[in-house]
């Protein structure tokens, strides 16, 4: 079995009390532990009332450990993405745009998906509208929302109600998101989100065409050997992240 290690960044929002000392020298010693056990990788910031009190980065971008992990290295942020979208969602409910018990046969009626006329936006929300996972070539060649939706559910349907990590919730969130923002997910993300939050250095991945100074992922193969993760078309993963 190869032994995925991703690299992160690692946002830990400390409330110390103003006169604690912080053991800097302990920190480095949990996270250089788990280092060496291949258990992390990437960057670590502590903030104390929006003052930087520690950051540092752990191990290497690339598979021959040549080039070493920086502060100003890029990650991507993978299903944190989600978060976003969801923040959207309730920006929208608060605007009176959508609620949250609104079914998906009423804000996206032109989709055929089965018991729309039961899954909310909450449902979808909380991972609990009970549609299928998506299958892995999916991300093989570029493919949009839409298509991304209707080629999820020709898989097997989960329980309506229980709980089901599934990609297809968040995209179904981020079409929402379209019609009734009345902007496309990406441009109401940078919109509502990056850019009044001042993230300079946040942006949107796109298959081959990456930033500079990226962390890709990668894995160990049998001979315990780095291999870079196989590229994708990322941008299918689209309000999922």
């Amino acid at each position: 079995m190869k032994k995925v290690i991703y690299a992160l960044t690692l946002l830990l929002w400390c409330g110390f009390h103003s006169k604690a000392q912080v053991n800097l020298e302990r920190i480095d010693s949990i996270v250089q532990n788990a280092v060496t056990s291949d258990l992390f990788e990437g960057t670590v910031l502590i903030a104390d009332n929006g003052i930087i009190v520690y950051q540092k980065s752990f191990g290497f971008v690339d598979k021959d450990n040549v080039l070493p992990i920086e502060n100003s290295t890029n990650f991507g942020i993978a299903s944190i993405t989600k978060m976003f979208t969801a923040i959207i969602i309730l920006q929208l409910v608060e605007e009176g745009k959508i609620q949250l018990e609104d079914k998906l046969n009423v804000l996206l009626p032109n989709l055929k998906i089965p018991k729309s006329n039961k899954i909310s936006v909450h449902h979808l929300l909380l991972h609990i509208s009970g549609l299928p996972n998506e299958d892995g070539d999916i991300y093989a060649q570029s493919t949009s929302p839409n298509e991304f939706v209707r080629k999820t559910l020709d898989n097997k349907l989960q329980r309506f109600g229980q709980f089901n990590y599934a990609n297809i919730d968040y995209v179904l969130l981020g079409l929402i998101i379209e019609k009734y923002d009345n902007t496309t997910w990406k441009s109401s993300v940078q919109n509502r989100i990056i850019d009044k939050s001042l993230m300079t250095r946040t942006g949107f991945l796109e298959s081959g065409k990456y930033p500079s100074n990226f962390a890709y992922t990668f894995s160990y193969d049998q001979e315990n050997k780095r291999e870079i993760d196989p590229l994708f078309y990322i941008e299918n993963f689209y309000a999922a992240g």
